[in-house]
């Protein structure tokens, strides 16, 4: 009975690794990148059927990758500084207004310029949102909860980009087409950040969180200066960032590698990228369970497992060391992808 009544107050998000006062910004969290992650499949076959070269997607995907590494770093001394939800908020705001100007000004049109402006300003947007609420996790969730709370985050993430996002890309576009599809992410983007917003409640989250007396300085200091504070989180970087190094050169050249050599549809394609990634979520999730299950930690395991070791202060700026180097691989496929590749134009 004791079991019992215990297992019925924890609740089953509990039993599942979900911290409760958290739990819709983790839903929350999953629209967003849903959202965020509908154009992953096919921005590059879009631009290369009209009319652009390989070259000008690679270049676009390298800008893009840029700003999303800043903007990772900045998430988590901003978390610290102003809160973790005040950061979300600005990371959904910047998105949503980024995303008009990007297909109002930039696809819509088809003009290079603006696209490549807008989409790589709107790197800043996500990693503020979502790595922003990362660190609220570390901040709010007890030390035996982490590690799940931690894959749980990496599930949301990677099961909406690209995994749900481009399903949801597989079914819209045949209906309303590929522009209209891109409004629809907007759409998706935006109900995510509210459901985050507007129903988690928190408090860790709406408060700085360092001590007053902790200088600005000092706060965006400790971000650069655990990589030889703590050693191993650099190498931890490191080792992430040749790991993955492939995963984002999939989005610049795959796509039309598939549909134009090989004579994909597009719905297969989609269909594929999503499956790519299926085991990728679940083995986030199951990661994550076991660092809080049997405390062991390896380089081998995802952010989940690591994300288990720290706490406060030391969690928020070693997060922010693997955000930031995990960011690193788009820009760097990228730039490699424009060496090796000719920038031809794909037939459409």
């Amino acid at each position: 009975m004791s079991e019992a009544s215990t297992t019925q107050k924890r609740g089953i998000a509990e039993i599942l690794g979900i911290p409760r006062p958290l739990f819709f910004g983790f839903v929350g969290l999953l629209l967003f990148m849903i959202g965020d992650g509908v154009e992953a499949g096919y921005l590059d076959t879009f631009m290369l059927h009209n009319g652009h070269t390989q070259g000008d997607v690679n270049l676009l995907f390298t800008t893009y990758g840029i700003t999303v590494m800043i903007s990772a770093w900045f998430s988590g001394p901003l978390s610290d500084l102003y809160g973790p939800k005040k950061v979300m908020w600005i990371g959904l705001i910047l998105w949503a207004l980024l995303e008009v100007g990007l297909l109002a000004l930039g696809l819509g049109p088809n003009n290079f310029t603006m696209t490549l402006i807008f989409y790589t300003l709107r790197g800043f947007a996500y990693p503020l949102f979502a790595y922003g609420f990362l660190v609220w996790i570390a901040a709010a969730t007890p030390a035996n909860m982490l590690g799940s709370a931690a894959g749980w985050f990496w599930f949301s993430f990677s099961a909406g980009l690209p995994t749900l996002g481009s399903q949801f890309a597989r079914y819209a576009i045949p209906a309303i087409g590929e522009l209209a599809t891109f409004w629809c992410s907007l759409g998706l983007v935006v109900f995510g950040g509210l459901v985050a917003l507007l129903f988690t409640h928190e408090p860790t989250g709406k408060k700085r969180l360092l001590p007053d007396d902790v200088s600005t300085r000092d706060i965006f200091f400790g971000s650069i200066s655990i990589m030889w504070r703590e050693p191993k989180t650099l190498i931890a970087g490191i080792v992430r960032t040749i790991d993955t190094s492939s995963e984002y050169a999939f989005l610049a050249i795959m796509p039309a590698f598939f549909i134009d050599h090989l004579g994909f549809t597009q719905g297969q394609w989609l269909n594929l990228l999503s499956l790519i990634f299926l085991s990728n979520i679940l083995f986030n999730l199951v990661s994550g369970m076991l660092a809080d299950a049997w405390v062991i930690v390896s380089l081998s395991l995802s952010s989940g497992a690591l994300a288990a070791l720290f706490r406060s202060r030391s969690s928020t700026t070693f997060l922010s060391g693997i955000r930031v180097t995990s960011s690193l691989r788009l820009p760097w496929v990228s730039s490699t992808a424009r060496l090796l590749l000719p920038s031809c134009r794909c037939p459409a």
